[in-house]
């Protein structure tokens, strides 16, 4: 479940700086489809390197993501 809000920030936040998956992938060193599954929740073995290679391509703190799926738990939580 966590894996799956964490791919679903990633391409949340991918999409708002119109970036292709494609793209990403090539700047962290990591093929489309494994890059995919990670946006789709479809591995729960990403790494806390891997994530902060994620973050600095898309321009934004590992922080941020993590805060997206506290809130998001949060708002469950009512």
């Amino acid at each position: 479940m966590l894996s799956t809000q964490i791919g679903k920030t990633i391409k949340q936040i991918r999409i708002s700086k119109q970036l292709k998956q494609s793209a990403v992938a090539a700047a962290v060193g990591m093929s489309v489809t494994a890059y995919s599954d990670i946006e789709r929740g479809k591995t729960n073995n990403i790494t806390l390197t891997r994530l902060e290679q994620i973050a600095n391509v898309l321009e934004v703190q590992v922080v941020e993501i993590i805060s997206s799926i506290s809130r998001s738990n949060s708002n469950h939580a009512n």
